[in-house]
């Protein structure tokens, strides 16, 4: 699976790696750009914007709307919503 982070979860991006995942990074660029770089991987993006979340999914791109305060409870969202093993 490629899981491709959005510009505002580079710090999620950062921990995940840590954790032994393979994380794509992405620089500053635009919501349609992104969603048709994540369709060209056949990746799942992370986000935490709504908007991006909406026009992922109109474009039939798999989205998670990462949810958590905090970066522990974002890697326990994404873990569980993509069924990732994190030690």
């Amino acid at each position: 699976m490629r899981i491709i982070a959005d510009v505002m979860l580079q710090k999620l991006a950062r921990w995940l790696r840590l954790a032994g995942i393979r994380v794509y990074d992405t620089p500053y660029i635009d919501d349609i750009k992104l969603i048709k770089y994540t369709k060209a991987l056949h990746g799942v993006l992370l986000t935490m914007d709504t908007g991006l979340t909406a026009r992922a999914e109109k474009n039939k791109v798999k989205v998670v709307l990462v949810k958590g305060k905090n970066i522990a409870e974002q890697l326990a969202f994404v873990a569980k919503a993509l069924k990732l093993r994190i030690s």
